[in-house]
């Protein structure tokens, strides 16, 4: 429950700068990547194919858009990966390394992407721009 109101009040546009509408974009536009990226990190940590069924081994903390989230207001605010943890029911550390991985993906973020880092180029999913007549 803790988990589920955390997301629902920092998706608002107030924490994070963008609509609800363009966050889930950009997740689902970034979410197939970044889950291709996870499984080939994971295969080349095991040497080979996954040995379990589908689905089974230990969850994910945060979710991808849970990530999202957490580095935009963040990076917004300024709000400390302290009171992120404790909005979001994790660990400090979690939020700390979760935050500094995707935080050098965004664009503004002040970093280049580093090489090898699995950032790839910044998805265009942003509304074009209506003409002013």
């Amino acid at each position: 429950m803790l988990r589920r109101w955390a997301r629902r009040v920092f998706s608002h546009p107030v924490f994070t700068g963008i609509s609800r509408h363009l966050l889930r974009l950009v997740v689902g536009e970034v979410g197939p990547a970044w889950v291709a990226g996870r499984e080939g990190r994971l295969h080349e940590r095991r040497g080979g194919r996954c040995r379990r069924a589908a689905g089974t081994g230990r969850p994910l903390e945060l979710r991808l858009g849970d990530r999202v989230v957490i580095t935009l207001v963040h990076r917004r605010t300024g709000l400390s990966h302290d009171a992120l943890a404790v909005a979001f029911s994790v660990d400090r550390s979690t939020v700390t390394r979760r935050s500094g991985r995707s935080g050098r993906c965004w664009p503004g973020a002040g970093l280049p992407p580093r090489p090898g880092c699995g950032c790839g180029p910044w998805p265009t999913c942003s509304p074009t721009p209506r003409p002013r007549v």
